[in-house]
C-alpha cells in the first residue's frame, strides 16, 4: 500500500467529518455507528 500524502490525508479527514454530520443529522448522534459513517462514505 502506497503511504498517502498530507493533503490526501486531510482530504479523507473532511470528507468523513461532513459525513459524520449528514449522518448525525439524519440519525441522530446517539443512534449514528462509526460502521453508519463508514459505509455512508463509500
Amino acid at each position: 500500500m502506497a503511504k498517502r500524502t498530507k493533503a490526501e490525508a486531510l482530504k479523507t479527514r473532511q470528507e468523513l467529518i461532513e459525513t459524520a454530520i449528514a449522518q448525525f443529522a439524519q440519525h441522530g448522534v446517539s443512534k449514528t455507528t462509526l460502521n453508519d459513517i463508514a459505509d455512508a462514505a463509500n
